[in-house]
């Protein structure tokens, strides 16, 4: 008989009558507080006796049921209607929380800009000996090409952030910046070393914009996080330096030093006689059987074998003829490796090399008379060194073989190599006189070749260690995506948008604002671009004057000068009411200027004051175009979007005219001008400052007064017509103009006063 459970001993059985918990989250790991029905049908059941705890969490919003569903007799229906634990997780992200790892994301987006800034400055001397450049005007048409593409993505990039996901756009723009970075040490052409720093200037100013953005959309400009972006940006320029330092500046020499000469592997070719023979005659001795502890390779000449020997003249004609096709080949091989060498290295080094290797045999000879030379060799050698060939050998071979090498074996300094013993038996001759040129020419071309790349390898590990470091910086980004802290939709973000459309609600400034603006902000970026350019070439033009400095303080010098940007960036963070005021901006123009006057004239007296000037100029000018740009925006609170705009455009020009001023002006006279450079750039800066601060405050008093203005006469100021304030009639017509219930109120409390003095007085 088919037994059928009424409805309440099947919602028992689910848990669902006895749950006293709080939480609907805690339903499945409840415990209930009544026993469980036995399974005969005669047991009483308890329908009644079941309350709710607590009555705020009775709502079936994560847990729904269905009755038709849980009343089915077969019970495999029960559908159980949950969300997702995505969409619960993303539920308990509080936006504080959000915004927080948004932050993280943007700062970490900037590091990676850092760390492709500062290691394209430390690897110049590499990628000029790649593209076999060397004049400054080329190094600064690098940095043209920079700028240029930071106009450009600054401009026309930068509206997809306002169109689309912000941080996913910004995703892509890191990935495609990285391979930018990369390959420009490993191309050799100049002109894709132009193209490549054109398409990174591109994805940079795309970010640095929309971070400018997403700065004022999302934190509403907050200050502290405006710094904390160009504080990520020296961070990750201090850091790259500081991890290219061992691997790039250890090996780079304009000459090859003997000292990394012998910490190089040993150069291709066959050994030489001298350190395989001296074993012979030790095995020999050491051993009762002489027979066989005779190494192959000791193959002794046709002159020592004994009288049994039946020489045979067309053997010698034969031995002859090769002997000639032989030379011919070496003589050919030796001009081929000549030639590579001189493709390779220069001529006087490759000429140097071959008369150390060949002082035992004339090199004019060798080249001019080759068929006289080799005869005579040959007479000498088997007359010197194989004196012993008259006494038969036939019964007892082994011990001429031990004695030979003792008696006349030369020391191990001395000995000659294999190519210039040519009496050797004639299945060893071909093969030893095969591999002379490997054993000299080729092997000294393949020497300086293993030189040259060996430079080029060590900074290509410097661009793949922060090609890795880059990647690993994006994983914040992912973990914000699986995590639900940043939408993955392409979709974009209504505060973000609102900024362009917000444009044309703005109070619009004067052109003369604008155009003062714009030239302190390029002239600003211009010493900055001159120092990010041009640093490297002046530390190294200085380390020539001054022979006490070791090459690693090359990098130390730029680490130092990334830090101390970070130290002054991080101050700004600290006190970002620093920035606001005009007052620290003259300050800050009129030290700098001071400490370039005075390390100019005393730049070459020492290594300290090299340092001190490099750190005193990182710490006054690399924020001035920051502060500038913040003190202007809480003045006249400006559109966002347009302020954007103008201020990475004015950075771009300054990019772009720095570097080309800097280099017309050192090839005139020499890169130890450079802080005399800075000096008169941030005169003329300081002078457009003062007349750019007095037309922005008179503008703020002008507006100021006429919101006061407004405010006494009736006016507003209508923001959706561009700024334009509207007049409107008294105070007393507009209240008239009103509805009545309004006028009402207004009337009785106008009233009021008077009613109150005639109470008094009654």
């Amino acid at each position: 008989m088919y037994h059928v459970n009424d409805e309440v001993e099947i919602l028992q059985k689910l848990g669902i009558l006895a749950n006293n918990l709080r939480s609907p989250y805690r339903m499945i790991s409840s415990v209930l507080d009544v026993p469980k029905p036995s399974s005969s049908a005669n047991s009483p059941v308890a329908k009644d006796d079941w309350k709710w705890d607590d009555d705020v969490d009775e709502s079936e919003d994560d847990i729904v049921f269905d009755q038709n569903s849980l009343l089915d007799r077969n019970g495999t229906n029960i559908q159980i209607k949950r969300t997702s634990s995505l969409a619960r997780h993303a539920s308990a992200i509080t936006p504080q929380e959000a915004l927080r790892w948004k932050l993280l994301c943007l700062c970490s987006a900037f590091i990676v800009m850092g760390l492709s800034t500062s290691i394209f400055g430390l690897t110049l001397p590499e990628i000029s000996k790649n593209t076999s450049r060397s004049n400054l005007m080329e190094f600064a048409q690098i940095s043209v090409a920079s700028g240029f593409g930071f106009l450009v993505g600054s401009v026309s990039l930068c509206i997809l952030f306002t169109r689309l996901n912000a941080f996913l756009f910004l995703l892509v723009l890191l990935v495609a910046s990285v391979p930018c970075t990369t390959l420009i040490i490993w191309v050799t052409s100049f002109n894709w070393v132009l193209l490549l720093s054109f398409g990174q200037g591109v994805m940079f100013g795309a970010i640095e914009r929309g971070g400018f953005l997403m700065v004022h959309g999302l934190w509403n400009g907050n200050k502290r996080v405006f710094f904390a972006l160009y504080f990520s940006i020296s961070l990750g320029a201090s850091l790259s330096a500081m991890l290219s330092t061992p691997v790039v500046y250890d090996r780079i020499h304009s000459h090859l030093s003997n000292y990394t000469r012998l910490k190089r592997a040993e150069p291709s070719g066959p050994l030489s006689l001298s350190r395989v023979e001296p074993t012979m005659p030790n095995m020999n001795f050491t051993t009762g059987f002489d027979e066989t502890t005779v190494p192959q390779k000791a193959a002794r000449p046709p002159a020592a074998i004994g009288n049994n020997v039946d020489p045979n003249t067309k053997t010698a004609e034969n031995v002859e003829e090769r002997r000639k096709a032989e030379e011919k080949k070496k003589q050919k091989e030796l001009e081929k490796a000549i030639n590579e060498a001189k493709e390779s290295s220069p001529i006087p080094a490759i000429s140097g090399d071959i008369n150390e290797v060949k002082e035992n045999i004339p090199i004019k000879a060798a080249d001019t008379t080759p068929t006289t030379t080799t005869p005579s060799t040959t007479t000498t050698i088997l007359t010197t060194t194989y004196v012993p060939t008259t006494t038969p050998t036939t019964s007892k071979p082994t011990p001429l073989i031990k004695q030979e090498p003792n008696k006349f074996m030369p020391p191990e300094e001395n000995t000659v190599s294999l190519p210039t013993l040519p009496s050797r038996a004639r299945n060893r001759q071909s093969s030893e006189e095969k591999s002379e040129p490997k054993s000299t020419i080729t092997s000294m071309a393949n020497h300086v070749r293993d030189g040259l790349k060996e430079v080029n390898t060590s900074a290509r590990l410097a661009y793949m260690i922060i090609m890795g470091l880059s990647f690993v910086l994006m994983s914040p980004f992912i973990i914000g995506f699986c995590c639900c802290c940043i939408k993955l939709t392409m979709i974009a973000d209504s505060r973000i948008a609102q900024l362009r459309m917000d444009a044309n609600k703005a109070i619009p400034e004067s052109f003369k604002i604008r155009a003062l603006s714009a030239t302190v902000l390029s002239i600003a970026s211009a010493a900055d671009a001159i120092l990010l350019a041009f640093l490297p070439k002046f530390i190294m033009d200085h380390n020539q004057t001054d022979n006490n400095m070791e090459q690693n303080s090359l990098a130390l010098f730029t680490t130092a000068f990334w830090i101390a940007t970070s130290f002054a960036r991080a101050i700004f963070i600290l006190r970002p009411s620093l920035s606001i005021s005009s007052k620290v901006i003259h300050i800050v123009y009129m030290l700098s200027i001071i400490f370039c006057y005075v390390f100019h004239h005393f730049l070459e007296k020492s290594e300290q004051i090299l340092f001190f000037g490099i750190v005193t100029v990182a710490i006054f000018s690399a924020n001035i175009p920051q502060a500038i740009i913040v003190w202007h925006h809480t003045l006249l609170d400006p559109s966002v979007y347009r302020l954007s705009r103008r201020y990475l455009a004015s950075l771009s020009i300054g990019r772009m005219l720095g570097p080309i001023l800097c280099a017309y002006w050192c090839d005139r006279t020499s890169t130890m001008v450079l802080f005399k450079l800075i000096l008169v750039i941030h005169i003329v800066g300081y002078v457009f400052f003062i007349f750019l601060s007095r037309a922005v405050h008179s503008e703020s008093r002008q507006r100021h007064i006429q919101q006061l203005g407004g405010e006494v006469s009736g006016q507003t100021t209508d923001s959706s017509k561009n700024g334009k304030t509207q007049k409107r009639k008294g105070p007393y017509r507009a209240l008239l103009e009103e509805d009545d219930d309004d006028v009402d109120l207004e009337m009785d409390y106008i009233r009021r006063p008077s009613m109150s003095d005639s109470a008094d007085e009654m």
